[in-house]
């Protein structure tokens, strides 16, 4: 869930899943130099309305944020620039762990992982969803390939070593052609 606040237009937005859910306008502005934020109740009639649920996770950008930036926050989960680290560049902070890396700073986004030796990985580990039948989920990956040869770009496995269920998802076959 996101709420957004536009203060040249004087409108609320509140977008559920990425998706805008309901809007409000119009609003005065805010008028205040400063504010606390409170999560959990509003201190109106407390003590009786704390909220009864979950919290995850709290972020305040000093912005407006479009529709497209709350759909992104609200469904990418894992982001490596491969820049000389494994760090997760989303709020979650699901850093990858690999074996035997070599960077390169000429990479297609920004840096990268230059070609990749036997035995050399990358994994990201607490990917909770991708274990339920029930999710759907898209994976993006830019490469550069200089080898014809066969072989696993991405796999999900139950376990980092693969041996409760192990499902292969992007493979390179022996043609140079791409395979699911």
């Amino acid at each position: 869930m996101a709420y957004s606040y536009d203060y040249l237009t004087l409108t609320q937005h509140v977008y559920v899943n990425g998706v805008l859910d309901a809007s409000n306008s119009p609003r005065g502005p805010y008028i205040g130099t400063a504010g606390n934020m409170t999560i959990g109740t509003n201190k109106v009639f407390f003590p009786l309305n704390y909220w009864d649920g979950c919290i995850d996770q709290v972020s305040y950008f000093s912005r407006t944020k479009n529709a497209s930036e709350i759909l992104s926050d609200a469904t990418l989960t894992v982001a490596y620039t491969f820049n000389n680290t494994l760090s997760d560049s989303r709020p979650l902070g699901i850093n990858g762990t690999g074996t035997s890396l070599s960077y390169t700073a000429s990479g297609r986004i920004s840096g990268g992982l230059s070609s990749l030796t036997s035995g050399s990985y990358v994994q990201a580990q607490c990917l909770v969803l991708l274990s339920t039948s029930i999710n759907s989920y898209s994976k993006v990956i830019w490469i550069n390939q200089t080898a014809t040869t066969a072989g696993t770009i991405i796999h999900v496995a139950s376990t980092t070593i693969g041996v409760s269920w192990s499902i292969p998802m992007l493979n390179l076959i022996n043609t140079g052609n791409l395979g699911a």
